[in-house]
């Protein structure tokens, strides 16, 4: 998933001169919070020099993307695009999806627990998979509707209109809700027997209700929860001891903290504070 998003790319309005990249986001407006974490958009030129892939790391978020200009691959030398709307579904291990050239996009990341009613599958399908968007929804989704005529202002007011339109049909209670923020709040570090306990529900009522909104179990997301936990805190202090922020993420050790490291970004702790060392190097000696 372009999680936060999955893209190897944080920063708020920021270009990247390195790939060549510009990113930004913003907040859905208040009605649409409940479902909406946020609006992106991205353009990156894609090369062998700079990369031809993006990182899709482990993430609760399932998000929906519109391709604008270029086009993504599953595969580095597959012949076949992705559709130009696709639903990236919660991923709980390291994925790539490959391109060539500029590509501009525009996503809706939706919260965790909020699209499983408006799916023509179960949630569970989805996790680690990637779905044509025009297909996926019980309300067929356009790539066309996304208008970008002025920019990302523009595509935001269209994206807001699609969730709407989503929506539209259903009504309902997200029973996961409180439950999923809670495991956020404490970034992933609560047992599932103390989040059943809090929420006077039992384990496999709990599950059932994980299973069917959120596509997986309470222990993995709060597992991925805690690994992205993990990930915040070496990228914005990548000199941070990687033994205080195994133990800060709530790991048992660090033996465990790179193992889970490794599954959800396909590099260890170490090699991830190399690479965010190396980017702000680059950035330092750019011209203003």
């Amino acid at each position: 998933m372009f999680s936060n998003s999955k893209l190897f790319r944080k920063m708020v309005n920021t270009t990247d001169v390195e790939v060549r990249m510009y990113y930004a986001e913003t907040p859905p407006p208040e009605d649409l919070n409940h479902v909406v974490s946020r609006f992106w958009t991205l353009n990156r030129r894609y090369d062998d020099s700079r990369g031809n892939f993006e990182h899709l790391w482990s993430d609760c978020y399932s998000e929906l993307i519109f391709v604008k200009q270029g086009s993504y691959r599953r595969t580095e030398h597959d012949g076949n695009t992705l559709s130009r709307c696709f639903l990236v579904g919660p991923l709980t291990r390291h994925h790539r999806i490959y391109a060539s050239g500029d590509v501009t996009m525009y996503a809706i990341r939706f919260q965790p627990w909020a699209i499983a009613p408006f799916l023509k599958v179960i949630m569970t399908q989805i996790v680690d998979s990637l779905y044509e968007g025009s297909e996926i929804f019980v309300t067929r989704i356009d790539d066309s509707w996304v208008d970008d005529s002025s920019g990302f202002a523009d595509a935001i007011v269209s994206m807001e209109k699609i969730v709407r339109k989503i929506l539209s049909p259903v009504r309902c209670v997200f029973q996961s809700r409180p439950i999923v923020e809670r495991i956020l709040e404490e970034h992933g570090r609560l047992l599932v027997s103390e989040i059943a306990s809090e929420h006077e529900i039992s384990e496999r009522q709990c599950g059932r209700i994980f299973n069917r909104e959120i596509g997986m179990p309470v222990k993995l997301l709060s597992r991925i929860v805690r690994f992205n936990f993990a990930r915040k805190m070496l990228e914005q202090r990548p000199d941070a001891d990687i033994a205080w922020v195994s133990y800060e993420a709530g790991y048992t050790d660090q033996a465990h903290f790179n193992k889970n490291f490794r599954e959800m970004l396909n590099m260890t702790p170490f090699e991830f504070k190399k690479f965010i060392k190396r980017r702000a190097e680059h950035r330092s000696e750019m011209p203003v």
